[in-house]
Order: C-alpha cells, then structure tokens, then sequence
C-alpha cells in the first residue's frame, strides 16, 4: 500500500472517529492522549447546521456548536505533529455498540497512520571526501535532509561512540535509519548497530521511542531492541540521533510460515508468545507489529517502537482506549502464528504466563483469552483462576 494511499485512509479514518464521537457522546469532558501521524496533508470538511465540530490541528481538538449553515473543518497534519484523542468520555456513550464502533475507529486510527509514514525512499544521495580522508554521507527525503560524517563521534545521553562506515537501511515515519560499525570498548572488537535520525517533527517521538526501549530493558523484556545512546542530530540540534542493538545483517522475513523447517518455525512462535507476555507484564504495548525474522537462527526482533505505549492505570484499571489498544496488540501478535502450528503455540502460551504472567492484571488476563482462539482448556482453566482468584 502506497503512503499517500494509507494517508488518505487514516485521515477518513480520524474525520470519521471524531465525528461519530461528537455525535456519540454528547461532547463529554477531554482527555488528552497523544499519537503521531506521518505525511503531511490538509482537508476542509463542512458539516451541517448546529453540529457539533471537531476542529484537528497540530496540537489539539477542540469541541464547539456551531449556528452558521456551513462550518468548515480545517485539518492539518504533519509529520511528527500529535493529534489528541478522546478517552475518558467513552465511558459517557449511551450503547455499547457506539463504544465498541468508537474504539475500532480509535484503533484504526492509530494503526493506519502508523504504517502511513513507513518506508520513503531518498530523492537523492550522494557522498563527499575531505582532504583529511573523512567523508559523509548526504541524502534527501521528503522529510528533510540527513548528512552523517564517517566517522561520526555521538556525544550521547549515555555514552560517546565513534561509529564508521554508515550504510543506508530504510526510513519511516520517525525518521531515516542506517548501519554503523563501532568498537566494543570491553574487547574492542567491531560490532554493528543501528542509528535512526529524527525528522524535524518526529523528535519526541524517536526520543520516547528510546525511552521505552529503556524502560523495557530494565524489565528484561526480550526480542526487541535496546537502545544505547541518544544525542542531537550533528546538523540540527532540533532534530535527535539514537544508536540501538542488535543489527539483523542476516536475511529475515516478517512471516513465521517462510521459515524453511518446522524446527525454526516452532522457536519462532515460541519468541513471539514470550515477547508478547513480557510486553504486556510490563504494561507496554504498540500499534503496527513489524518483526523481523532471521531465516537462520529463527530468531525474531521486534523493530519500531515508536508507536509504543507504557500503560498506566487509574484506581487499579486501565482505561477504555488503553485495553482496546492492549487487544489490538495481542491480535496483532497471535496472528502471526500459523495455524499448523497452534497447538504448539498453546502449549507455549501457558508457559509463558505460568513463568512471566504474575504481573499481568485481570483485564489483560480476560483480553488474552478472548483474543487467543487456539487456548487449550488447560490454559482456559488456568487464565479463569488467574481471573477469579
């Protein structure tokens, strides 16, 4: 699907949700909740006499009635700016049915807006060479420009690297992403990682992204990446670099039935359930699930956290929005199971929440047996004790 393809729906999308949330629920009280959409577009929208109107801008929606024949919507998103979303008034909707359409349109917002700024490719790219042997990498997007001298010091958060020879990965919405050589201090051996450069507008998005990753290395959550060292952008200190492990240099796929024998293809499963559970014991969940899969060793890393969210709850529960975004997470990552193979994955899955499970709270709990259609009654049993103990 093309960007502007995906763009186009996404912003039906977010129109639509706020519409029908108007009209749902009564314009109750606003709670702000912050996602980032990718691309930049503006439509005008004109609705009709003495409704109530979502005006989007880059910082907020505003609620507001109208007595004028036309009004016009003025939408603008751009790249890296937040949009606030509605939560806490879910609760004031008069059916379930409009709790239920307004938290599929919810969800679909955010997943289609975050696979709208994936992958853009570079309008130009070019290399220079100074007198002193240095050199640097430059490349355009549509985003912005990206220049990386090689060597490239990053005076970080964290740590200050000396990383080399970079090499051109991909780009997306949160920014531009490439390879980099560097030295491990403990045994100065050449290891590989992976840099991202912000855009001008996804900075506090690449730098959440980090924390994040932080935060989930401190719960031992594995199969995704860390991030290892976070500073300004050399050329604009607007803009952040962060350094992140592990590099997949080997071929990977995002599908576990491409996997060539039943052996990578189980241990495969198996790292997607584990993540899936750890993830959620930690209360982190994330929207547009994209692994990568080595065709090799069958293991997987989970890319892109920029979506990611850390879950809080409120007097003990989390809110509407946070569990319909739990479920999409979890569906998300059971469908990358095959269906061969969902034996298995029953098996693993009641491991997996005997060993890491603890934490999980009974609405995660009630989500992850309704999601999951290939739970043994073993698992049910347990998860139905979890949930009324």
């Amino acid at each position: 699907m093309k960007v502007n393809n995906v763009l186009t729906v996404s912003t039906f999308i977010t129109v639509l949700y706020c519409f029908f949330h108007c009209y749902c629920c009564r314009c109750a009280a606003l709670v702000t909740k912050t996602h980032h959409l990718s691309s930049s577009t503006k439509q005008h929208v004109a609705f009709p006499n003495q409704h109530n109107f979502c005006c989007i801008n880059q910082n907020t929606i505003s609620f507001s009635a109208k007595k004028s024949t036309s009004t016009k919507m003025s939408m603008a998103i751009k790249s890296g700016h937040t949009i606030s979303c509605i939560s806490s008034s879910l609760g004031n909707c008069h059916h379930q049915w409009e709790r239920q359409v307004i938290t599929f349109l919810a969800v679909s917002m955010l997943t289609l807006t975050a696979a709208g700024g994936f992958c853009y490719e570079p309008a130009s790219a070019a290399t220079t060479y100074a007198e002193d042997g240095s050199n640097s990498m430059r490349m355009t997007f549509d985003n912005g420009e990206v220049r990386l001298a090689d060597p490239l010091k990053l005076n970080g958060d964290f740590s200050s690297m000396l990383l080399r020879q970079p090499r051109f990965l991909g780009s997306g919405g949160g920014g531009a992403v490439y390879a980099f050589v560097t030295k491990d201090n403990n045994d100065n051996t050449q290891k590989s990682i992976v840099v991202k450069v912000s855009w001008s507008r996804s900075t506090s998005s690449v730098i959440k992204e980090c924390a994040i990753l932080r935060y989930m290395e401190q719960y031992n959550i594995r199969n995704v990446e860390t991030c290892l060292n976070q500073a300004p952008y050399t050329e604009d200190s607007k803009r952040v670099m962060i350094a992140m492990k592990p590099l997949v240099d080997d071929e990977s796929v995002s599908s576990v039935s491409l996997l060539q024998n039943n052996d990578l293809q189980e241990l495969a499963v198996r790292y997607i359930i584990q993540t899936m559970i750890q993830m959620l014991s930690a209360n982190v969940v994330t929207v547009d699930v994209q692994p990568l899969i080595s065709t090799k060793t069958g293991n997987v890393l989970f890319i892109d956290m920029t979506e990611a969210k850390i879950l809080e709850q409120q007097s003990g529960h989390f809110s509407f929005l946070d569990l319909a975004l739990v479920s999409n997470f979890c569906s998300e990552m059971l469908t990358l199971i095959p269906e061969p193979l969902t034996s298995f994955a029953s098996n693993v899955l009641l491991e997996e929440i005997k060993f890491g499970g603890e934490h999980l709270s009974e609405e995660i709990y009630d989500i992850i047996r309704s999601q999951t259609s290939f739970m043994s009654q073993e698992c049910l049993d347990y998860i139905d004790a979890k949930i009324g103990s």
